[in-house]
């Protein structure tokens, strides 16, 4: 049954990303596609479409998960700009370039996200904000 899907891999890819319109989350919906179809033991009529119809199920899931804001809601939070008081203005200060930009990102992103959006590994990413939290708390 696999076998059969992974011919049409490309057409799972681009129905996924009509569907969702982010290339990752295509990916990892024709991905949690295959798996879920390689647990099934019966024979399906028409496996193409029943793929279809499990890629838009998971997509309809992954948009219900509470993690997933609302982005009206995430526009207003953008909006009001935190100002850090001058503790936090002396520990910023001390931080390089970098340091500050993931720590700022990675209030609004997950390190995975940093990771598949700007090409750094994430083991990078999650040392250096583990580092200067760990800084910060130390001050």
């Amino acid at each position: 049954m696999l076998e059969e899907l992974a011919k049409e891999d490309n057409y799972f890819r681009k129905i996924a990303f009509n569907i969702c319109k982010d290339k990752n989350t295509a990916d990892d919906l024709v991905q949690e596609m295959y798996l879920k179809l390689s647990g099934i033991d019966r024979e399906i009529k028409d496996l193409k479409w029943y793929a279809v119809i499990v890629i838009r199920n998971l997509f309809i899931d992954h948009a219900k998960k509470p993690s997933n804001t609302d982005l009206s809601r995430l526009k207003l939070i953008q909006s009001e700009r935190y100002e850090p008081d001058d503790k936090e203005k002396k520990v910023l200060d001390r931080l390089t370039w970098l340091e500050r930009e993931l720590l700022e990102l990675s209030c609004d992103k997950s390190l995975r996200e940093i990771e598949r959006e700007f090409n750094i590994n994430y083991a990078f990413t999650h040392r250096i904000i583990k580092n200067v939290r760990n800084g910060a708390k130390k001050t």
